[in-house]
């Protein structure tokens, strides 16, 4: 019965998740079908004297209401559930299978359930590439959990997803539906698995956590690049960007090696992505693989600025307000600042509380009244520990400025922060008053 069923759902394109098929070696039973049942829209009962009377059914039903989950009873004996499934599915409509051929009735049960989920919007399941720091949104689920108990094997579908699930598409919006939930164990495990059938954007995720110890992975920096090293060469922008990030900082057991790290991001930055075009943009500003370019760093930003990266814009503003690459305009460099601080970028907030500190390219409203919004944006950037900020914030109080009272003993513990963060300047005003860090 139990294949049966399997067989005309996976005929019907009901993709199905079956225990214990699919329980994950090392995982437990008992995680794996509350996780599976929390990725279902509709569960099917399928009703016999033993499944009436397992206390494992009952529980599997029991979350299912839990979770608002639709149970239809598909009854194969004539009997009457138990007083426990009565609370549950007493007063819920039966598809009944009490006659030959079996085979007509499992058809009619996939064909009503199909009708069932067609009530659904079909899922837009996402086919981008992989996001190291978040996901896209989950697409609707148009799911079915079945379970039974017949004689002594216990039966769970769903329509989700299966150990022998070749379509790595599928494998890899799996494994990002988890990341997004932020099960990072059950994320691991299906990255991997897409990433092993060459999954690019997989492999790129999968290599992310690698990188930074999620998923009960220790962090580990080669086995990073392996993975950024596999996705990059088949043209995946996420893993050419962190592959180019780990050339410039020597990491992974790849040499510091700028050029190189040039190249990947070109190779990135060629596919709009965004960090790659903010990172090639500072690479040409600074010299670094490339002949030093501000215009050509002006232009990079500019491409990752105009897609709302807020680090791109806060750089674009220095360099509207230093004149480099571009015309110096303190309006421009404001304007810029302006839109990566209300992105929280807390390097932005800090020097848009600089120009309000010193009256460039804003409102010249009263010097009171910019000193006040001074205040607010670096206390903004203290909370994210922006060591520039709490510099700039100590100053304000040591001239007892924006409405703060005039305080050494609070301007030094700012300065102190920030000194402790490497600060030139913070640590050249500690020591004047003879203070350490």
């Amino acid at each position: 019965m139990a294949d049966a069923v399997c067989a005309k759902f996976e005929e019907q394109k009901i993709r199905c998740w079956i225990a214990p098929r699919d329980i994950i070696p090392g995982a437990t039973w008992t995680k794996s079908i509350v996780e599976a049942i929390g990725c279902c829209k509709l569960m099917i009962l399928i009703f016999s004297g033993n499944a009436n009377q397992s206390p494992q059914v009952m529980r599997e039903v029991q979350l299912a209401f839990e979770k608002g989950m639709a149970v239809v009873p598909f009854r194969i004996e004539d009997i009457k559930p138990s007083d426990d499934l009565k609370y549950y599915i007493g007063p819920v409509h039966y598809l009944d299978a009490l006659t030959p051929p079996m085979e007509m009735h499992i058809q009619e049960m996939a064909s009503k359930v199909k009708i069932i989920l067609g009530k659904e919007p079909t899922p837009e399941i996402p086919s981008g590439q992989a996001k190291p720091r978040g996901g896209l949104t989950m697409p609707p689920k148009k799911t079915v959990w079945i379970t039974a108990f017949i004689g002594a094997l216990a039966l769970a579908l769903s329509a989700f997803a299966w150990w022998f699930l070749e379509d790595t598409e599928e494998q890899y919006n799996q494994g990002e539906r988890y990341y997004d939930a932020k099960n990072y164990t059950q994320a691991e495990r299906w990255f991997r698995r897409a990433a092993i059938r060459g999954n690019a954007a997989a492999q790129n995720y999968l290599g992310f956590m690698h990188e930074k110890g999620q998923g009960g992975l220790s962090p580990d920096d080669e086995k990073a690049v392996k993975w950024y090293k596999k996705a990059a060469k088949k043209g995946n922008s996420y893993a050419q960007n962190n592959l180019g990030r780990m050339y410039q900082e020597g990491q992974g057991g790849l040499p510091q090696d700028d050029v190189k790290a040039v190249e990947w991001y070109q190779k990135a930055a060629e596919q709009e992505h965004v960090w790659a075009q903010n990172n090639l943009g500072f690479m040409y500003e600074e010299g670094r693989g490339v002949p030093q370019d501000d215009k050509k760093a002006v232009e990079w930003y500019q491409k990752a600025a105009g897609q709302e990266h807020a680090m791109a814009q806060n750089n674009l503003g220095l360099m509207y307000e230093e004149g480099r690459g571009v015309p110096q305009d303190d309006k421009k460099a404001v304007e810029w600042y302006q839109k990566a601080a209300e992105q929280e970028n807390d390097y932005a907030q800090n020097n848009l509380g600089f120009m309000y500190k010193e009256g460039r390219g804003v409102p010249q409203n009263d010097q009171k009244e910019n000193d006040a919004q001074a205040v607010e944006l670096f206390q903004k950037a203290v909370a994210q520990e922006n060591d520039y900020a709490q510099y700039n914030l100590g100053l304000m109080y040591a001239e007892g400025r924006g409405g703060l009272p005039q305080d050494d003993a609070k301007a030094v513990e700012w300065f102190q922060k920030a000194a402790k963060q490497g600060h030139k300047d913070a640590q050249k005003e500690l020591k004047k008053r003879g203070k350490s860090w």
